[in-house]
């Protein structure tokens, strides 16, 4: 793939150059937080010892830079993609924390480690979680989603009681320019919730469980290569970012696809979900994850 400005290298003055794709960009975001999960080591309690690291963030970079061509390698603004695997990873670490660790005896938990992390950084990350250091910080966040939740209702002009756990899943989807992540969505939940607005008042999930089900068993094509042509044919099995297939979790966009036909064994898979499989001839009939983008359904 060929990427000018996601790195904040500079190209040419033309508006078609100078106005990078955001599908292009939403895949580079996620290829990254794919790569800070997997070669960021979560033991460390900051972000600083991590920076100075001489080889971790090297690493990731070229890690990344492997996947894309870029023009006018020179100019690359590193310091906006160290960011984001910083981001990257503080959000990965929140998420084991809420997941696995809180309110739950630490003794139990430092000897169950999730799924492709080291036993010992596991064992490091939990007594992070219960220092006093981190119990400090953890309240700071709690304090963050609470003032989220002011802000929702400021700018709706309605009490923060009113801020359901739907609005709050719809806020927290939203790319920086605004946009929903996935607008079909969205509208689809719109229109149920209006129909049943107690869908609203209990759990994101009674909403998004009747919206998505329609997705659930349909057959698709899945769309592939450069250029982009359909390179499979399958059945979606599951849509929820939460869920884990391999080694990978889902992640907002993405839908796990039961391939039935590969048309062109060669086409590179977009999502691994494996260390072993890269291409989907190697997955023949199997499971995939792919982005919804590239889907028709």
């Amino acid at each position: 793939m060929q990427v000018r400005h996601i790195f904040g290298a500079s190209t040419s003055s033309s508006k078609e150059t100078r106005d990078e794709p955001k599908e292009e960009v939403d895949h580079f975001i996620t290829k990254l937080g794919h790569i800070a999960r997997r070669d960021i080591p979560i033991h460390y309690d900051s972000w600083k010892p991590v920076r100075s690291h001489e080889s971790i963030i090297p690493k990731a970079s070229k890690t990344l830079g492997r996947m894309y061509v870029f023009e006018n390698i020179d100019t690359i603004d590193t310091d906006w993609t160290i960011r984001k695997f910083q981001k990257a990873w503080k959000e990965y670490k929140h998420e084991l924390f809420k997941k696995y660790v809180k309110d739950q005896p630490p003794s139990f938990v430092r000897e169950h480690p999730k799924q492709g992390i080291p036993l010992q950084d596991w064992r490091q990350f939990v007594d992070n979680c219960n220092s006093e250091k981190f119990k400090v910080n953890g309240f700071s966040v709690l304090f963050h989603e609470s003032v989220a939740k002011v802000e929702m209702a400021k700018e709706k002009g309605v009490p923060v009681s009113s801020i359901t756990r739907l609005d709050q899943y719809m806020h927290n989807h939203k790319r920086k320019n605004g946009e929903h992540q996935d607008p079909e969505l969205v509208e689809k939940l719109n229109d149920y919730t209006a129909l049943h607005p107690e869908s609203r008042e209990t759990s994101v999930n009674d909403a998004l469980t009747k919206v998505v089900n329609e997705y659930i068993g349909k057959e698709c094509d899945l769309r592939g290569g450069w250029p982009l042509r359909v390179v499979a044919r399958g059945i979606v099995q599951d849509i929820n970012p939460n869920t884990e297939f391999g080694n990978r979790r889902l992640e907002e966009g993405n839908f796990k696809v039961h391939v039935n036909v590969v048309y062109d064994g060669g086409a590179v898979l977009p999502l691994p979900h494996d260390d072993w499989r890269s291409k989907l001839g190697e997955v023949a009939q199997g499971s995939v994850i792919w982005p919804k983008e590239l889907l028709m359904l």
